[in-house]
């Protein structure tokens, strides 16, 4: 803390403990003052919003849709077999085999979720 102080021109005690210092400079922070996202004021003022996404949620996510279909497509091929082997080179091959129209479709789901989530977001 005293580094970044002292790279700042922060003037402070010399022989000033640590916990001293974070009840000096960072307690007094009101949270909710710098908690403002940039990007997000940014975007607003040229027209356009920021959509925080939930991670792994599959409506916005389409990678998580991608998953979902290999996982099944795998089961079906594998049969039960769980040969590291078996199992690597059946990935590549499902995956190889994933079809335009469903990439698509998947893309299609999470811009009309987005669309719809956005929509409420007034």
């Amino acid at each position: 803390m005293k580094a970044w102080l002292l790279r700042h021109n922060i003037p402070f005690a010399a022989n000033v403990t640590k916990k001293a210092l974070f009840n000096t400079f960072v307690t007094p922070l009101q949270k909710k003052k710098y908690n403002i996202y940039a990007v997000k004021k940014l975007a607003k003022e040229h027209g356009s919003i920021i959509l925080r996404l939930p991670p792994y949620h599959c409506g916005f996510n389409p990678i998580e849709l991608v998953w979902g279909w290999m996982k099944k497509a795998l089961r079906d091929r594998l049969s039960g077999d769980d040969k590291l082997s078996v199992v690597m080179s059946a990935t590549s091959v499902t995956l190889n085999t994933l079809p335009q129209t469903v990439i698509r479709s998947f893309l299609d789901h999470v811009w009309k979720t987005e669309t719809c989530y956005a929509s409420l977001n007034g």
